[in-house]
Order: C-alpha cells, then structure tokens, then sequence
C-alpha cells in the first residue's frame, strides 16, 4: 500500500510524526557563516574590480573574483550545494517525503551544472542537435539548456508536492522561493549581463547581482534547510 508521501506505507501516520515539529525558521548559525563569507567576497570583487577598472591595480586577481570557476567565491557555491544536497538527503531519510528527494536531485544537478560549466559547454550542441541552423541570440541557447535541466528535476519535485502532507507544503514553500530566486540570477541575470559592455561598471554591477545574488540566496537556502532538518525528527518504519 502507498502511503500519502509516495512511499510505501509501514503502518504508522507519517504526517502524524511530521506535524509535531510545526513552524520552522533558518538555522541561524549556518546562515549567518555563510552570508559573513558572501559579503566578504562580494566587498572583495567589487573593490578590486572598480580599483582594476580605474587603472589603480594592474591586474583583477582570479581567485577573489566571484565570477571565475573555481575561484574561492564559486567554490564556496559548490560547498554549498553539497550541503543542501546533504541536508535534503538527511531530511528524506527522516520524514520520508518524495519532495526531499527532489531537491536532493535539484541540489547534485545544480553542483554538477555549476562546478563542470555544463550550459556552457554543452548549450550550443543541443541547440544544433535540436534544431539545426537555427540563429539564436547571445546567451539563449544556455537558458535553453538550463530549462532542459530544469525539466529533467522537475517530476520528482512537482509529484512530491503532490504527496505531501499541507504541513511539508507550507514548509517547503520557502526554499523552492529562495532556489528559484537564486536560478533566476544564474540565469536570467547572466543573460543580461551578455548584453552589457565587457570591462564595464555597469557590466561589473550586473556581474555582481548575478554571482552575488546567487551566493546570497542560496546561502539563505542552505540556512532554512538546516532550519528544517534541526528541527524535523526521525518517522518511525
């Protein structure tokens, strides 16, 4: 028998064990690490970059930028996704909801798309292989790529709504708002930012909406799944 979270049902109400743990907030030392070290990358890649800018530096140093793969700011990103990915998985085993499995998906896809620069390796491939000679603007073919990615998630998060009991609903709520916030300055913002003038201080300010949005909103992310899975209990088999 399957029981109201999609998984087979083994006797005691789950949503009876889910409730008692009711209202849910961030866990507040995580979140605040995390946005101490946003800050200071973010203060660090705006000064150096105007000083760059304005000829005072001769050189932006790679590793303090925030908009460099595998710079210290991107690299902070990938922790972050490893320990949603880490905080979903643990919130899956102990209340047994399909909707935590989807954000442990979303949480490796999300790493493995940022940290192997997969949209843009691989956005002008599917393109051709979708449609041959099609002429797309600058920076579209990612956002289609990216809207596959999204698609290829999309089941198991939109089925484990479905499942879950009204309580997970309104929990959860909040983290798919700060991930979507952050998905939309990874991608709509970057493409934006295609369309401002390289070496520019409006490029550079949309630069740092886009790389530093997404630190920031997936900081307060990883912040209110800590918060969940402090405060959920395990759900007895």
């Amino acid at each position: 028998m399957i029981s109201g979270n999609g998984f087979p049902y083994r006797g005691k109400s789950r949503l009876a064990a889910i409730s008692h743990y009711g209202e849910t907030g961030f866990n507040v030392p995580i979140l605040i690490g995390f946005l101490i070290a946003d800050a200071v990358l973010i203060l660090l890649h705006s000064v150096l970059g105007l000083l760059f800018l304005n000829g005072l530096i001769p050189t932006f140093p790679e590793a303090l930028r925030i908009d460099r793969d595998w710079a210290m700011g991107e690299v902070l990103t990938y922790i972050k996704w490893l320990v949603l990915a880490a905080l979903s998985a643990l919130l899956l085993r102990r209340q047994r909801q399909v909707i935590y499995l989807g954000f442990f998906i979303f949480s490796l896809v999300a790493l493995l798309d940022d940290s192997l620069q997969l949209h843009e390796r691989f956005a002008s491939p599917l393109v051709a292989a979708i449609a041959p000679g099609l002429a797309l603007p600058p920076g579209a073919g990612e956002l289609i790529f990216i809207a596959f990615e999204g698609i290829a998630v999309a089941g198991t998060l939109v089925y484990g709504w479905i499942k879950a009991p009204f309580i997970i609903r309104r929990q959860t709520v909040a983290l798919f708002l700060l991930l979507g916030a952050a998905a939309f300055c990874a991608s709509a913002i970057d493409f934006l930012h295609v369309y401002t003038p390289a070496y520019s201080i409006l490029g550079g300010i949309v630069g740092i909406i886009e790389d530093g949005g997404e630190m920031v909103f997936l900081s307060l992310a990883v912040g209110y799944a800590a918060g969940l899975a402090s405060q959920a209990r395990a759900i007895p088999a």
